[in-house]
């Protein structure tokens, strides 16, 4: 399975193709669903949930095999949870309501896939990465790993694609393998643009990001250090040899460069959400364009700028409906989320929660355990989310939101990468060659489960010391 972000690239590349049917729609819905954020209009809303129900249709026999046979049974799922209610079809509208803001964030990212493939000093950056030796490899793709997926969500991950290929004999590419899914794990700790954190924060408003960042920032640090340390245990470096070729250097205006873009990127989003109270995937989808526009051009000549931006913004909105896949998917999850949830009475699931005396530590311990053990028996974070949100309150846990939300935060990461069937796995399991169950469970499951028994404690601490 390709990733999606290698396919828009790809699409992008392309200097002629056609504005398809597809992705006039999905646009018009990008469009739309940022206008009906800022002028909250019920007409927008509806319009943009019809363009995007159209898009599903004529996409959905085109998504690749095991995102299509997952959403089919989460529909289905979903659908004959709220057929019991008689709210079969307001389940669906809810589903496709609720993933338009994946469609802005996902439309978002393919733009600025895009520059970021193309940017010489990322291109430096990753050959700084692959040229490293031995005993600083791992550590040094998990960090570059983290930091593209920062911006990038998983178009981040597959710009590292050349780090791992048929030349490296199996041990290192799982080594590889692991350090960019675990790696790649750890951002939704600290990134406002993260899908995960677009989820959680729209499940519980009241807490912001800036509230937790510094927090997650600390914890991506910790949890990749035990990251690192495990495979240092397990896998101890082979002998330095005098051959070793150096490691290419980048300049410092490069990380300059790099740096910029990035800074530029948060900076935006972070003042117009705090500005004007829209949400981050609003932001970004507003943002991202833009910049994405004035960063190609940066690239080119000021003579071939103009013609360069227009052809890329024609490819970019041409190859919008290479994202069938995440659209298809989110919807499938949303609608069996909402359809699960109307079934269960959350009353019952706080009063038997609440009698659980585990103290502050055991309840994270316990939140850590459930949350790790749903995504690796293949239910989607969407889904675990939307159902936790109808019945955990910070109460329940006995800490306060802020410290809730950073620990939902940090294991959304963890138990994507324990899904068998999470587009992550996929992916490094497609470039490793080797089983997703293996990737899922035997890679990441011991990190995993060891970080999961570490934000618990770091949590408790937290709140112990009335830290936040």
């Amino acid at each position: 399975m390709s990733t999606n972000a290698e396919q828009i690239t790809e699409q992008t590349d392309q200097m002629h193709e056609p504005w398809s049917l597809p992705s006039l729609l999905y646009f018009a819905a990008y469009i739309l669903t940022i206008l009906e954020a800022i002028w909250p209009l019920h007409a927008l809303d509806s319009l943009a949930n019809w363009l995007m129900l159209a898009f599903i249709v004529l996409e959905y026999r085109r998504t690749e095999r095991i995102p299509m046979i997952m959403s089919a049974l989460l529909l289905a799922i979903g659908l004959l949870a709220a057929s019991s209610l008689d709210i079969a079809w307001n389940n669906l509208w809810e589903g496709i309501s609720r993933t338009r803001v994946f469609l802005v964030l996902f439309g978002s990212v393919a733009w600025l896939a895009v520059p970021a493939r193309e940017s010489p000093s990322l291109r430096m950056i990753r050959e700084m990465v692959l040229t490293q030796g031995p005993g600083r490899r791992f550590a040094y793709l998990g960090v570059a790993a983290h930091g593209l997926g920062l911006a990038f969500n998983l178009a981040g991950i597959s710009l590292l694609s050349g780090m791992i290929s048929d030349k490296h004999p199996p041990r290192l590419r799982r080594r590889l393998g692991r350090a960019m899914a675990q790696g790649f794990a750890l951002v939704p700790c600290w990134s406002p643009v993260f899908v995960g954190a677009v989820v959680i924060f729209a499940a519980w408003p009241q807490v912001k990001w800036l509230e937790v960042a510094p927090y997650g920032i600390c914890l991506a640090l910790i949890l990749w250090s035990l990251s690192w340390g495990l495979d240092k245990l397990f896998n101890p470096a082979p002998l330095v040899t005098a051959d070793r070729p150096e490691p290419t250097k980048v300049t410092g205006l490069a990380w300059l460069r790099t740096g910029g873009i990035l800074g530029t990127l948060f900076a935006l989003i972070i003042l117009m959400v705090e500005g004007s109270g829209i949400t981050i995937p609003i932001a970004l989808g507003l943002v991202a364009p833009p910049l994405a526009l004035v960063w190609r051009a940066s690239l080119y000549k000021p003579s071939e700028r103009m013609a360069q931006s227009a052809g890329f913004a024609y490819r970019a909105i041409a190859g919008l409906k290479n994202i069938r896949s995440e659209i298809v998917l989110f919807t499938a999850a949303n609608t069996m989320g909402v359809g699960i949830a109307g079934i269960f009475d959350p009353d019952l699931i706080t009063a038997f929660v609440g009698d659980l005396e585990f103290g502050t530590w055991g309840m994270l311990l316990l939140l850590a355990f459930t949350y790790l053990t749903f995504g690796a028996v293949g239910i989607h974070p969407v889904i675990t989310i939307i159902l936790f949100s109808q019945f955990l309150t910070p109460e329940l846990l006995g800490v306060s939101p802020s410290v809730m939300v950073l620990s939902l935060l940090a294991l959304w990461g963890l138990g994507t990468n324990m899904s068998p069937t999470s587009a992550t796995v996929l992916y490094i399991s497609r470039l490793t060659k080797e089983n997703n169950l293996t990737v899922a469970w035997r890679w990441n499951g011991p990190f995993s489960y060891s970080a999961g028994f570490v934000i618990a404690s770091l949590g408790a601490t937290l709140t112990w010391f009335g830290l936040m």
